[in-house]
């Protein structure tokens, strides 16, 4: 964000506090600088937002697909719950999903953070089309936003009902009620960011006045409690408050907002992660993620070693230990522990969108610090095998994807345009807007080509303009066409991938014949006085990959280069409507017996039973190797409202046929409890707990066996879950399963306050997770259409670990 060189500005001088657009005539680069002297310089700087720009090509088709629905939203519904909370009348009524404003005694609700991802998003699309329709809409609604802060008196900007309650619970220490909270400070993160994106990139100085004094009383919570009461907040999921905070800092010069940031940087994960400790299993990812990218902020401003080599280590531990065949991480949210990874490929979650658009930001920051050729190896694949499929190809849509399914035989499922919301609704207004970052970047004499991506940039500092053609991965070479140079000698540099098996690449100059360059740090490096009209064609030759995970060795994934093939396993039973709308498409999944299975010893047997298909580049079909048939592997990008395989079990013949029986008899078992399931909570997993509306008094989570997670009541404690109960009276029961070699005290379980049973987990000798189930009086069943399902732990002891609940219909 800093340091950047822009495309356009009007003739005039706007300066913005201490962020100053030059004076220019139109058409020259704007210069927003840093009001600091960053401690760590930049290796490399990016361009400011707008000198690059995409031509056709599946990116500039999603950034189009993006634009249209950013279009589509009417600014005061996003403003309306703010005028609500600053006791305003409402212009418009609040959209729905994630953004539904927190009935009455509620507290659990996200309302306000698309706000923040939409300023975010059309401000980063002005600056990509010079569309002032864009601007006009941002310079409006921080308008609305400074009426409603000066309304409320103390710098605050909220969408939610209980600011006060929480503000005194912070400020006094008193933990329980914080953690009655989903996650306020993720979305004031997002108000923030949305303030300084509109500030930098729409240059709107009322941006600037609304974020200093929400940034304020931001640090007003936390700037008189003492170090333990830091931590205990900050448990709670506060997203990127250090880098927001930090962000304000940098650009305002104003010193107290370093010392937020530091306030807001959870030491729990930050100290250990600088040690080179990995102590991220069992936790929430993307509630960690951001916090590393505000730790590296904070040392490239301040110098912080050790929050600089917590950012280094996590971005290792994460990409080396904990990231899929697609570039995503966790696994129904949570980081599972690495040697377990493979366990977890049939779960029917898998990563989140919003990880990998955390981990790209971070990956974009480390890089310019640091340059490294592993940096640009994640984010191509990360870009091209999650991000550029995460979109619905529906223009206007906003059909973002949540969770990305590994297991084969499941497909992947969109959002509504304006009925979901979901966090990932969020970074997916971003995510299409963000393409052109990290194409090329610069230092004062030399450029490098980093992505291979059809598009323009124009360098005006260095009278330098040019055009990207190719349509990669389609084809397998990219041309850089100069448009126009400057009268001395530039060295451009050309990134090597990892994935190019030539020590060199191949280079012709103007038609004449292919040089071989060779790499050097992952770059082969050109250096002349370059002239309109030169032409560089870079050959790109992708070879076939059998590729298996550190820690998925049992699993194989097809890579053609960069690009992770999927097959293509069809849309049978299904209309496009069961893709839309849900975080998994449940009636999409196909038994594991039943998903296609690679028969064969070796990997090179495999990729020798791969071959292209005639007249569809980047197309593949399986020969021989397939059970129960051979399949198209086509890029996963590409491959939309259909299952798929982006993972492969292997097997030889007989292995097949005893698996296949194996895995019919327990997926038997499941369907037949899936058959009668009518409700179903994920113990201890985040967004599940709160669409059960969970309740919780001295109450604990962690991970068990098999990565599964279970919840705990301790001390008499408790917790508890609004379950739906079968129509019409129907017999039910509340089913709950515990882990086979665990003795557990006796607690009480509660329908709607009466005890129905007094369960106590029992060690049954062997490994593995038992159900049982206890009967809901038919009384209890007749006053609705839900129940409150509680866990009671008997006073002064625990209710033992509780790994899954259920209500079933009675048989």
């Amino acid at each position: 964000m800093f340091s950047l060189i822009g495309k356009s500005c009007s003739a005039a001088t706007l300066t913005v506090a201490t962020l100053v657009f030059s004076p220019c005539a139109p058409g020259a680069p704007a210069q927003p600088r840093l009001a600091v002297e960053p401690a760590v310089p930049a290796s490399q700087q990016l361009f400011f937002q707008g000198a690059v720009r995409l031509l056709d090509g599946p990116f500039k088709t999603n950034q189009d697909i993006d634009l249209a629905y950013l279009m589509r939203f009417e600014p005061d519904r996003l403003l309306s719950q703010f005028r609500v909370e600053a006791g305003l009348e409402p212009r418009a009524k609040a959209y729905g999903g994630w953004e539904t404003p927190a009935p009455k005694g509620k507290t659990w609700s996200l309302a306000g953070h698309s706000l923040g991802h939409y300023l975010s998003a059309i401000s980063l699309m002005y600056r990509l089309t010079d569309d002032e329709r864009l601007r006009e809409r941002a310079v409006y609604m921080v308008a609305d936003l400074k009426e409603c802060q000066d309304k409320r008196g103390d710098g605050s900007l909220v969408a939610f009902p209980y600011v006060k309650e929480l503000e005194a619970a912070i400020q006094s220490g008193d933990t329980a009620t914080i953690k009655k909270y989903w996650a306020p400070f993720y979305t004031i993160h997002k108000e923030l960011a949305g303030l300084r994106d509109v500030w930098v990139l729409c240059g709107d100085e009322t941006a600037r006045e609304v974020m200093v004094d929400l940034a304020d009383w931001c640090g007003s919570l936390v700037k008189d409690l003492t170090v333990e009461r830091r931590e205990e907040f900050l448990d709670r999921e506060h997203g990127g408050m250090p880098e927001v905070l930090a962000d304000v800092y940098g650009l305002t010069g104003e010193k107290r907002f370093l010392e937020y940031a530091r306030m807001y940087s959870h030491h729990r994960v930050l100290d250990p992660l600088a040690r080179g400790e990995d102590t991220l299993t069992g936790m929430h990812a993307n509630t960690q993620v951001p916090k590393f990218t505000g730790f590296e902020r904070i040392y490239e401003l301040a110098g912080d070693a050790e929050y600089g080599a917590a950012a280094r280590n996590f971005w290792k531990t994460v990409v080396e230990e904990r990231t899929w065949a697609n570039g995503g991480n966790s696994i129904h949210e949570h980081f599972p522990k690495p040697e377990d990874m493979g366990e977890q490929i049939p779960h029917d979650g898998g990563p989140e969108t919003c990880n990998t658009y955390n981990m790209l930001r971070l990956t974009v920051a480390l890089h310019r610090l640091n340059p490294d050729p592993a940096y640009l190896d994640y984010y191509e694949g990360a870009l091209f095998n999650h991000i550029l499929g995460s979109q619905a190809p529906l223009m206007g849509a906003g059909g973002f994807v949540y969770y990305t399914p590994l297991r084969p035989g499941f497909a992947r499922s969109y959002g509504t345009d304006f009925r979901s919301f979901w966090c990932c609704t969020g970074t997916g207004m971003e995510n299409h807007a963000r393409y052109s970052e990290l194409i090329y970047t610069h230092d004062e004499k030399s450029l490098w080509v980093n992505l291979f991506m059809a598009s323009e940039l124009e360098w005006p500092k260095r009278a330098l303009s040019l055009r990207q053609e190719t349509r990669f991965p389609k084809e397998q070479s990219t041309t850089l066409v100069i448009t126009a140079a400057p009268a001395d000698a530039l060295t451009i540099h050309f990134r090597h991938p990892s994935w190019l098996e030539a020590d060199h690449l191949a280079v012709s100059i103007n038609g004449n014949a292919p040089e071989n360059v060779p790499a050097v740090d992952g770059f082969a490096g050109l250096t002349r006085i370059w002239k309109p009209g030169d032409r560089v064609e870079v050959a790109l030759p992708m070879t076939l990959r059998v590729v298996r995970g550190k820690h998925t060795a049992d699993w194989v994934s097809f890579f053609n280069g960069p690009i992770l093939l999927a097959g293509e396993l069809g849309d049978e039973g299904l209309e496009q409507s069961d893709f839309i709308g849900r975080y998994t498409p449940l009636n999409a999944m196909i038994p594991m017996s039943k998903a296609p299975l690679v028969i064969s010893e070796n990997d090179a047997d495999i990729a020798g039973r791969i071959l292209p298909v005639p007249g569809r580049p980047g197309v593949f079909r399986t020969k021989g190797l397939v059970r129960p048939e051979d399949l198209i592997l086509a890029p996963f990008y590409d491959l939309h409202f259909q299952r798929y395989a982006i993972y492969w079990q292997t097997s030889d013949e007989a292995g097949w046929k005893k698996r296949r029986e194996m895995l019919a008899a327990a997926e038997k078992q499941q369907r037949e409890l899936d058959a009668r399931t009518v409700d179903h909570v994920r113990i201890g997993e985040q967004q599940p707990e709160i669409d059960h509306d969970m309740r919780t008094e001295r109450s604990f989570t962690n991970v068990g066996r098999e990565d599964r997670r279970w919840r705990s009541g301790r001390d008499g404690g408790w917790f508890s879950y609004r379950m739906k109960v079968p129509a019409g009276g129907e017999k039910a029961a509340v089913r709950l399963e515990f882990w086979g070699q665990d003795n557990g005290p006796v607690f009480d379980l509660l329908v709607d306050g009466k005890v129905i049973a007094s369960p106590q987990a029992k060690a049954k000798g062997s490994e593995g997770y038992y159900g049982v189930e206890f009967p809901i009086p038919d009384a209890l069943l007749k006053s609705g259409d839900t129940v409150t399902v509680r866990i009671q732990a008997m006073d002064g002891k625990a209710t033992g670990s509780i790994y899954g609940l259920r209500v079933i219909s009675g048989k």
